[in-house]
């Protein structure tokens, strides 16, 4: 099942859910309203981002070895969930680097002998330019400062 880009990932996913099981459609009228996301999750999902950027630095440095494919796909599975919390939390600035990163780490899962220097450049400052990025949306966070859900950091 393949879930657009809408205004409202939940009523997107409640949908798609509905429709697949051939249930009643109800979340229909939903799709339109803007979905805004409490605070407290993009918190909690900023709180968790130093181990994911660390867990992705372990796996960039295991790709950079013997065994490429695998790292890679540990790298790509943790980027592809990051950038899904962010797209329903609507911290586009964060989803589009994430999927890019996740993009690149999924090709490499599947191309491992395409790895060279260059690649594993890009990826550490892609992953450097998300830490920048993901320290800018946690300090405007605990400020207070239109760090929340409604706002994009960045």
């Amino acid at each position: 099942m393949a879930l657009p880009r809408g205004v409202n990932p939940i009523a997107e996913i409640v949908d798609g859910i509905q429709a697949a099981l051939k249930m009643e459609r109800t979340a229909l009228h939903t799709k339109g309203l803007a979905f805004h996301a409490e605070d407290a999750w993009l918190k909690t999902s900023l709180q968790r981002a130093p181990e994911l950027l660390a867990a992705v630095r372990q796996a960039l440095h295991e790709i950079s070895r013997e065994g490429a494919a695998a790292a890679a796909q540990g790298l790509y599975q943790r980027m592809h969930g990051f950038a899904e919390q962010m797209a329903i939390l609507g911290q586009r600035p964060l989803h589009y680097l994430a999927a890019q990163i996740e993009a690149l780490a999924f090709d490499i899962s599947k191309f491992p002998e395409q790895v060279n220097p260059s690649i594993v450049r890009t990826l550490g400052q892609a992953l450097d330019f998300l830490a920048t990025l993901l320290a800018g949306c946690g300090a405007a966070s605990a400020k207070g400062s239109g760090g929340g859900a409604g706002a994009d950091c960045g």
